[in-house]
């Protein structure tokens, strides 16, 4: 990643991301501090995806007044298995709709390892780059 896009990602015990419960903690946390000005957020578990729009209204409304990045997996690493494709078409399509609406400073993709896969999500993700490459913010 380029290093404007670089951030934190924080595991648990339990070597899965953090709840919300320790992310609320954690953001309280680093307001007092206020040494970040910008917060990416993933949504690690596929199975929460469904729930992505109120996922990210509380991340919003968390890290107001803080630089905001969606980020999007094209893998499903907790489940060991490709994404979901309409459950990841509905993310890209979600998280530039943000976009546009200015809540958020940008889009991240994390292909990792699965990249140059031939896998439904990269064939998804090149569409969506052509669809929005050209669209101006």
């Amino acid at each position: 990643n380029p290093a404007k896009y670089n951030g934190y990602k924080v595991y648990g015990a339990d070597g899965c991301q953090i709840t919300l419960e320790a992310a609320e903690k954690i953001l309280a946390a680093i307001e007092k501090i206020d040494c970040f000005d910008g917060v990416t957020f993933w949504i690690w578990n596929r199975e929460s995806l469904p729930e992505m729009d109120s996922l990210v209204k509380r991340f919003e409304e968390l890290v107001s007044g803080k630089k905001k990045m969606l980020g999007i997996y094209l893998w499903d690493y907790p489940g060991v298995r490709p994404m979901d494709t309409e459950l990841f078409q509905r993310q890209i399509e979600t998280y530039f709709q943000h976009l546009r609406e200015r809540s958020v400073e940008g889009v991240i993709f994390c292909s990792g390892a699965v990249g140059d896969a031939k896998l439904e999500t990269n064939r998804i993700l090149k569409e969506s780059v052509r669809k929005y490459g050209e669209l101006e913010i």
